[in-house]
């Protein structure tokens, strides 16, 4: 059987579709830790027409709004080496992480404040918290800075109690989930040794409400020179499997190119798999 590596991330466990091995990747807290409410992801935006990095805890996401916790707080704080594009330098990763924590240790230390993602733009850490209303952030966070006062910072905190800045500023979109997705795959591969240089055939599902409208998928998928493409019912709906040879470190274009597409017919993209290339 082949090692096959497929994404979904609603659970942890292995299990056999068609003929593939999807590996389904855990909910693991930043500590190893299996934790329902913990699962941390990286994806890359744009903010005002410049690239930005969001790191979220999107585990969160089911429990929200958390009304024992109403107002949202923004610490911001200005880099002292960013990146041209405005993003994070790795001169800068030491001291940076050591900010961050010890931010996070020194204002949730008590209690009634609770870290929720960070975006990284503009030359500009944003790190974001949700709050009780006695919590006196700002003190909190004052007394975390005086160790690091080569860090220029301010904070702006404000009552969200629908947590609007977590669920339609901070949360991936549709669209951006598939990259957060892409990642957790690619991850999945790496950790079984794929360096992700390799070509190889990755496969597809989407799935559609009408046959006219899987047909019509095919057809693109076709002119884009997708192949062993299979169309059959799928419970209520229509499921079209497809595969083509691709470079895995190149996957980003080939989705979003895949559920632009199935969106414009009222399609769902569902995801893909490859079997574990091992370098020689």
């Amino acid at each position: 059987m082949p090692n096959f590596v497929g994404r979904n991330p609603v659970a942890s466990l292995t299990t056999i579709t068609r003929k593939r091995l999807h590996i389904y990747p855990a909910t693991i807290s930043l500590s190893g830790v299996y934790v329902m409410d913990q699962d941390w992801v990286f994806y890359f935006a744009w903010i005002k027409e410049q690239p930005a990095s969001i790191f979220l805890n999107i585990g969160l996401f089911p429990e929200t709004p958390d009304l024992t916790l109403m107002t949202s707080c923004r610490v911001q704080i200005e880099m002292n080496h960013p990146r041209d594009d405005g993003l994070s330098s790795s001169e800068e990763f030491e001291s940076l992480s050591a900010l961050e924590d010890h931010i996070a240790e020194t204002v949730t230390k008590a209690g009634e404040v609770k870290f929720v993602g960070r975006v990284t733009h503009g030359g500009q850490r944003h790190l974001y918290y949700y709050a009780a209303m006695n919590a006196d952030f700002d003190a909190r966070l004052q007394s975390a800075m005086t160790r690091f006062p080569d860090y220029r910072y301010r904070t702006q905190c404000k009552p969200d109690p629908e947590w609007d800045v977590y669920r339609n500023f901070l949360y991936p979109s549709d669209r951006e989930m598939q990259s957060v997705q892409n990642l957790k795959v690619l991850g999945a591969l790496r950790d079984r040794g794929d360096t992700l240089q390799s070509p190889r055939e990755i496969d597809h599902r989407v799935y559609f409400n009408t046959t006219a409208n899987a047909q019509t998928y095919s057809r693109f998928l076709r002119s884009n020179g997708f192949g062993a493409i299979e169309i059959f019912p799928v419970d209520a709906r229509i499921a079209v499997d497809f595969s083509r040879i691709d470079l895995p470190s190149e996957i980003d274009d080939i989705v979003y190119t895949l559920y632009d597409k199935a969106v414009e017919l009222h399609g769902q993209y569902d995801g893909w798999g490859c079997e574990v290339q091992l370098a020689n």
